[in-house]
């Protein structure tokens, strides 16, 4: 994935630097984060689900066990949507997005209210702080110049004066062309106010600061999707119900599987939307109140459809088991149908509509970004890529 979106579309919208060091954030931030999260969100709905069911069975004894037990299936399925939407999808998708904005990199600086410079003026004209490092840069920068300059108009009056009087000698008149010239050079030293603005200004257009954005979201995903089949193919599914080491073919199945879908990376995509949204497009009302709650429903959107998608089959297959050995029946507990067809089909539509989804807003963004940078003059060489 991120060798499409940034080693092929996007190498010069982000540095390498920044692709490594927000995938480091998703693999040893994200995953960690949420890791803990999560089971600190289970056990509390858990102890809640116990702590209502022992009141309601001590108000009406035994009436609160006929209610689960016939029931249970709806109870199975609500508690699934919970895991999937709420406790999974949720917490995944907040921790993709804090990694994020935890890393403050130079090429998104923008995000980060640092990028001062454009926008501070000088202290004298209104009265900006005195004391900002950018101001004090200036100020030393111009001091040194103004010391230099002085020093050499004072050595150029003084080689007038001496060559009207005395008419020095070739030798002479070497030392001070050499002299000259080690002045310009000093002189060519100090940054000049068009070179400071070549280094502290960013350089790139409005499209390609908000694929800078959509690239980095995508390399926290990517760290945390890594993580997350290390611990799914090697740990959590590392060995079968018999208790027995899985084998290295079956652990490499696994890894497949988990890797045909590139949900994560999808929906870091899609946060990126609300990122864009808030940071790079014209201002307003609407876009200043953008908080992190429209920014990531989106992703919890897809990342919970997909999730519940796999958590009914498992509730579709473990009450088969159960109907299976209960009544003693004969043949397959399932239909293999619902497994081989319908779960590929269902998790396939819900990817292409959420890629539809963030096509249709990118393009619209691109669309809304390219007049702008026609006006501010920059822009005009960029072509905004079809794919993420």
């Amino acid at each position: 994935v991120l060798f499409l979106v940034f080693g092929i579309f996007h190498k010069s919208d982000l540095s390498l630097d920044a692709v490594v060091k927000f995938f480091a954030a998703g693999f040893l931030i994200a995953v960690p984060a949420a890791f803990i999260i999560e089971i600190l969100m289970l056990n509390t709905l858990l102890s809640i689900s116990y702590s209502v069911y022992a009141i309601i069975d001590r108000i009406t004894p035994g009436d609160s066990f006929s209610l689960y037990d016939d029931n249970y299936e709806v109870f199975w399925i609500i508690g699934e949507m919970i895991h999937a939407f709420l406790i999974a999808s949720a917490t995944e998708e907040i921790c993709k997005y804090y990694a994020f904005r935890t890393i403050e990199h130079p090429d998104l600086i923008f995000l980060t209210g640092l990028d001062r410079a454009t926008n501070e003026a000088a202290p004298s004209l209104v009265g900006g702080y005195s004391f900002d490092s950018h101001q004090i840069s200036v100020a030393a920068s111009r001091a040194d110049y103004d010391s230099v300059s002085e020093g050499v108009e004072r050595s150029r009056s003084y080689r007038s004066s001496h060559s009207r009087s005395s008419r020095g000698s070739r030798r002479s008149r070497r030392k001070r062309r050499k002299g000259d010239d080690s002045s310009q050079a000093s002189l060519r030293g100090v940054d000049t106010d068009e070179e400071y603005y070549e280094d502290t200004h960013d350089l790139r257009s409005l499209r390609q600061r908000a694929m800078a954005i959509t690239t980095g979201m995508i390399s926290v995903a990517v760290g945390l999707a890594c993580a997350e089949n290390f611990l799914y193919v090697f740990f959590l599914n590392g060995f079968n119900e018999n208790g027995e080491q899985m084998r290295t073919q079956d652990e490499w199945l696994v890894l497949l599987f988990r890797s045909i879908f590139p949900l994560h990376a999808l929906a870091a995509a899609m946060q990126s939307i609300g990122l864009i949204k808030k940071f790079i497009e014209p201002h307003n009302d609407e876009n200043k109140r953008i908080g992190v709650g429209k920014i990531v429903f989106p992703a919890i959107l897809l990342h919970g459809s997909f999730d519940a998608v796999l958590m009914s089959i498992n509730v579709y297959i473990e009450k088969s088991y159960d109907d299976f050995y209960q009544n003693g029946e004969a043949g397959e507990p399932y239909n293999p149908t619902i497994l081989n067809v319908v779960v590929p089909l269902s998790l396939i539509t819900i990817m292409a509509v959420s890629a539809t989804w963030y096509y249709i807003q990118n393009r619209r963004q691109s669309r809304l970004l390219k007049p702008v940078e026609q006006e501010q003059g920059g822009g005009n060489n960029y072509s905004h890529p079809t794919l993420l």
